[in-house]
């Protein structure tokens, strides 16, 4: 829901800015001000840490054998993760690019590979969907 507000949004107002402008024709010069404040001090800064940390605790449980991974350890390699996202971008705007599109790469080729698998086992015949969610999704409309 939240992508196709975005996108209606982007074909009313062409104006450069996202939200900044989004804001500042339904609400004024203030709000919009102000809501570009707090996503530079907050609402950005909370997500990096956000997306940080939720790496770290992937990184780190990969190398440890207990249940859970020493917290000191996680929040040290989230603020390594931070540390590195901070030298890339301020060494080179190029670089940056580049480090993008090859993560972005890697996770669309992540996806391919659990699309092709389970395209496979679904070829294979191995497949849940008899005794899942889709099985009890298609008796309820068939029921009503």
């Amino acid at each position: 829901n939240r992508a196709l507000a975005y996108a209606e949004l982007g074909t009313m107002n062409t104006s450069s800015g996202a939200e900044y402008a989004y804001f500042m024709d339904a609400f004024g010069p203030m709000p919009a001000y102000l809501f570009s404040w707090v996503s530079t001090l907050v609402l950005k800064p909370s997500q990096l840490a956000i997306i940080c940390l939720s790496f770290a605790k992937y990184a780190v449980e990969a190398f440890v054998t207990e249940c859970e991974p020493p917290d000191i350890v996680v929040k040290l390699v989230a603020i390594l993760a931070i540390a590195v996202i901070l030298f890339i971008n301020c060494y080179s705007v190029n670089l940056a690019t580049g480090v993008q599109n090859v993560f972005t790469a890697a996770k669309l080729v992540a996806i391919l590979i659990v699309i092709c698998g389970g395209a496979y086992k679904l070829a294979e015949g191995k497949s849940n969907l008899t005794s899942g969610y889709v099985s009890k999704m298609a008796q309820v409309l068939v029921i009503s």
